[in-house]
């Protein structure tokens, strides 16, 4: 499996495995109540409180990650996942590639 996953691509993904696959937005606090445009159906979990959520995130489906534009937060947050055997990805570009590639966003409730 590849480690990235690109925009498209989970877009198609997404329009045909919605119950394979889990995405979850890690990106910081500050980042996210800059920008909380979200991936629809993801859940946000903090990326510093991995070892608190960690046990929760079902180990079945491929979860994909992403954070603002796919670099040390959600790398770090993927390496701590395929450490622990899940099937997991990030989003090549993060939030950002995915809002550039014209793929659809929901706000976040709060």
């Amino acid at each position: 499996m590849q480690r990235t996953i690109s925009p498209l691509e989970l877009q198609q993904l997404i329009e045909t495995n919605t119950d394979n696959i889990s995405v979850i937005d890690v990106r910081k606090a500050h980042d996210f109540e800059a920008d909380p445009a979200m991936i629809p159906g993801a859940k946000h979990l903090l990326p510093e409180r991995i070892d608190d959520w960690l046990s929760q995130v079902a180990r079945e489906p491929e979860i994909i990650v992403y954070c603002v534009h796919g670099h040390a937060v959600s790398n770090d947050v993927l390496d701590r996942l395929l450490e622990e055997g899940y099937r997991a990805r990030l989003i090549d570009g993060g939030i950002e590639a995915w809002k550039e590639s014209g793929a659809a966003t929901v706000t976040a409730p709060g």
